[in-house]
């Protein structure tokens, strides 16, 4: 569509670090060893926050302090994770038997769906302004949007 983006990748994790640093350079890319809340106290801003695959790692602390320095960070935020699911389980395990049989990867998948959660978990959970999505195969978003014109755009169950 002809957009530049400049991206900003954050990771607190120092194997991310150096995984990036490997990496061929691109003068709209950077890769910052840091946690939301780095940035947040060194004043920085951005358009737009995205996440993939992290909600589910959090407690319930570090989820809290992520949509809020998301909220500091960016007007829109979108985070994007597994959405947990009896259906998600069982054609994940033999579906990554297959393709990756031995692999860390089995066991992993299944411990994040069992991990993760479900929309209408983070419906009842995620603060006013925020609001939930069921997408599809198995996915959750959860999304931060002051365009939608609704004061909290999060539609919570038995509403």
């Amino acid at each position: 569509d002809g957009l530049r983006l400049r991206v900003t990748g954050i990771d607190p994790d120092p194997r991310a670090a150096a995984f990036a640093g490997a990496r061929p350079r691109d003068p709209d890319v950077a890769f910052l060893p840091a946690s939301s809340g780095d940035l947040v106290a060194a004043g920085r801003r951005f358009d737009l926050v995205t996440s993939n695959h992290v909600l589910h790692h959090l407690d319930d602390a570090a989820f809290d302090a992520l949509l809020a320095d998301s909220a500091a960070l960016a007007p829109r935020a979108i985070h994007s994770d597994i959405a947990r699911g009896r259906l998600a389980y069982a054609l994940y395990g033999p579906a990554s038997r297959l393709v990756a049989r031995g692999s860390f990867v089995h066991v992993d998948g299944l411990r994040s769906i069992r991990r993760s959660w479900t929309p209408v978990e983070l419906a009842l959970r995620v603060p006013a302004g925020w609001r939930v999505e069921g997408a599809v195969p198995f996915r959750v978003l959860v999304v931060r949007d002051p365009s939608t014109g609704r004061a909290d755009p999060v539609e919570r169950p038995g509403r």
